[in-house]
């Protein structure tokens, strides 16, 4: 076995809440065609990352594992040398897979990459270790994480990563308790998280668990997402939201959160009252998954855009539609995949494909309202605090830097906004924020207390005040304006009113602050 370094648990986060989609309708999609269809032997486990296409093609002497580009139809199956290959896993170019060895080292299961750019170079081990029995591999990025048999008893496992830059580096597993049954790994696509179930060792009482990537290249500290009510298992995430089965509620459904437990969301789908949803699969926002209507054997696809609340159906025939994968672009380019029975040998399928443009909107880019230049005055000598409201359109994450209510330097600073939705799309904007300094208050206050108060004297006060500033001498000006706010107290009521007064000595109070005086 491979080293392994252990990973506390931290304790479950999260509040359920019900989430159901705004509309039903159903989705136009153009088939794509996928070599060695019907008759062919067994077509399993299809997985996508753009239009690349990796599944398991396998007959009773044989199994390997092929890949088709959907977009320009070049395919080619990678080199299994006599052995069994499946559980394909794509991301990018590279493909991840199972092997089993069919001569004297067939107790041995390692987990093997390969890189359809170079298809010469042919398959390597991850992490090899002597003995290892591995399986139900998943990559994103240059992460791969897999199920790891801890003995021969095949119910204790652990999920383990290893990155495909260092091969030859050992394992890291991510789970601390080696009696239980750890499975359904998934990656999401940058390589930065991973979720898993992890159940008891009969495979029941099983929980969501996800652990994130620290900046250093270490992992984090497991967090468990569900807690001990229902069954969850088949996570997927995208990093941001991960996505699993629960039958927490009653019959198995699609449930998501956020990746650091919070906003936990049933898909509660009302048409269908007792239909059963599961194998979620997420990416750019939306989720697909299986759906089996109260009275039905078959299941068809589904897709939930988390980002507009919508729900569209892939699929609708008499066929059960089942181990589906998505891929979805920024740009709205939708790419699904699944089995389906071929209808002639009893546990034989076959992989369909098929493509669409989501065309509701999805691809253009969020709204981004934006204030208007804002100008404040200084209340100090690093300048004032502002706040201001920036808004997206409805589930966008808006950022803006410098953040509202930061305190802002004297002078024009330019505020940079970005608003990205839930497909990856982008809008971006600015505006600036003014802080007016000492010079142009004290201009401002010169030009309201003409012709008040005695003669000039108010006049004079400001104006030797400003004098001063050019050569920077702060202290000296700040004595004209403590004797510029002792005769407006002493005007106030009679030569200045009252009301008028408060206001010149709170401006001029405020400069001696900007100014630092004492």
């Amino acid at each position: 076995m491979s080293a392994a370094v252990v990973i506390g648990l931290a304790m479950p986060v999260g509040v359920a809440g019900a989430e159901s989609p705004t509309s039903v309708e159903a989705l136009a999609t153009e088939p794509v065609a996928v070599p060695g269809g019907t008759g062919a032997g067994n077509q399993t486990d299809p997985h996508l990352d753009g239009g690349l296409l990796v599944f398991t093609a396998s007959d009773s002497s044989s199994s390997e594992i092929r890949y088709l580009d959907l977009a320009d139809g070049s395919a080619g199956a990678i080199p299994d040398a006599g052995h069994r290959d499946s559980l394909p896993d794509v991301s990018g170019d590279l493909i991840v897979f199972r092997r089993i060895y069919t001569d004297a080292n067939s107790a041995t299961r390692p987990i093997l990459v390969f890189d359809v750019t170079t298809p010469d170079a042919g398959a390597q081990e991850v992490a090899p270790a002597s003995g290892e029995r591995r399986t139900f591999p998943s990559i994103g990025g240059t992460t791969v994480a897999f199920m790891q048999f801890v003995d021969s008893s095949s119910v204790h496992t652990e999920v383990c990563v290893a990155d495909v830059t260092d091969l030859a580096a050992p394992a890291v597993c991510l789970t601390s308790d080696s009696t239980m049954f750890n499975r359904d790994p998934a990656v999401s696509p940058d390589g930065s998280t991973v979720t898993w179930a992890k159940c008891d060792p009969t495979g029941t009482g099983c929980d969501i668990y996800v652990v994130q990537r620290r900046a250093d290249g270490t992992w984090g500290v497991p967090v468990q997402l569900t807690d001990s009510t229902g069954e969850e298992f088949l996570p997927d995430t995208d990093g941001t939201v991960v996505t699993y089965a629960s039958n927490a509620a009653g019959d198995f459904d699609v449930w998501f959160e956020n990746v650091d437990g919070t906003s936990e969301r049933q898909l509660v789908l009302p048409d269908a009252p007792g239909s059963i949803e599961t194998h979620p699969n997420i990416s750019g926002g939306s989720i697909l998954f299986e759906r089996e209507l109260p009275g039905s054997t078959n299941a068809d696809l589904y897709l939930y855009r988390t980002a507009t609340r919508e729900l569209l159906r892939v699929t609708e025939t008499a066929e059960d539609e089942t181990l589906n994968a998505i891929s979805l672009s920024p740009s709205g380019e939708l790419y699904v995949a699944w089995a389906q029975s071929d209808g002639l040998a009893f546990g034989d399928n076959d992989i369909h494909a098929a493509r669409a443009q989501l065309d509701d909107g999805s691809s253009e880019p969020p709204a981004l309202t934006l204030p208007a230049d804002i100008t404040v005055d200084a209340t100090g000598p690093d300048g004032a605090a502002v706040t201001y409201v920036v808004t997206g359109s409805e589930g966008a994450t808006v950022t803006c830097v410098p953040a509202s209510g930061t305190t802002f330097p004297i002078g024009t600073t330019s505020v940079q906004c970005t608003a990205v939705d839930g497909h990856g799309a982008t809008a971006a904007g600015a505006f600036g924020v003014t802080v007016r300094g000492a010079r142009e208050q004290l201009a401002d206050l010169l030009v309201a207390v003409a012709g008040l108060g005695p003669g000039r004297s108010l006049e004079a006060k400001i104006r030797a005040a400003v004098a001063w500033l050019p050569d920077r001498a702060l202290p000296l000006a700040c004595e004209p304006l403590r004797a510029f706010v002792n005769e407006v107290r002493a005007q106030s009521g009679k030569r200045i009113p009252a009301d008028l007064a408060a206001e010149f000595i709170a401006d001029a109070t405020r400069i001696r602050a900007v100014l630092a005086c004492r």
